[in-house]
């Protein structure tokens, strides 16, 4: 899951500012390089967050943010694989921010806050060793003197 938020205040930005667009790209040691638009939508229980995580996104509501002011990679996507193999290639998806033109805010005043769902293991936990939970990351602000700036999430 993913928002723009304004810096100051920590809001979400909605679509009527700034929006996401994202690829995913496979580049093979051979020079092939293959690009994919990747989907991406309003985050919804059981659409594209995995039903097993309800109980978590309804009790552990730390970041006070709705659901529905997330993004998430569209189910409609299918399958993306994120590699690195030495002799063959790597992929990486790239998140890229448009700003609309009548926006009044600079890419200096924007981050980006990504929420991933974490399975922990709880060694001395025997009843119930796996442990639900998020980890929370918040991307640095941008430039508005680069057109590189993007996110890129690599594995």
């Amino acid at each position: 899951m993913f928002q723009l938020v304004d810096s100051s205040s920590m809001g979400s930005l909605s679509n009527s500012i700034a929006f996401f667009q994202a690829e995913n790209i496979i580049v093979y040691n051979n020079g092939t390089i293959k690009n994919n638009t990747v989907n991406i939508e309003i985050c919804e229980l059981g659409k594209n967050i995995n039903m097993r995580y309800k109980d978590l996104i309804r009790d552990k509501t730390k970041f006070h943010k709705s659901l529905d002011e997330f993004y998430c990679f569209s189910s409609n996507n299918g399958d993306i694989s994120l590699f690195y193999y030495p002799n063959i290639g790597t992929s990486s998806i790239n998140i890229n921010i448009i700003l609309k033109k009548n926006s009044y805010y600079i890419p200096e005043k924007l981050q980006t806050l990504i929420v991933s769902e974490n399975d922990l293991i709880e060694h001395n936990n025997k009843s119930s060793p796996i442990n639900k939970n998020y980890i929370y990351y918040l991307t640095a602000g941008y430039s508005s003197f680069s057109h590189l700036d993007k996110i890129s999430l690599w594995k």
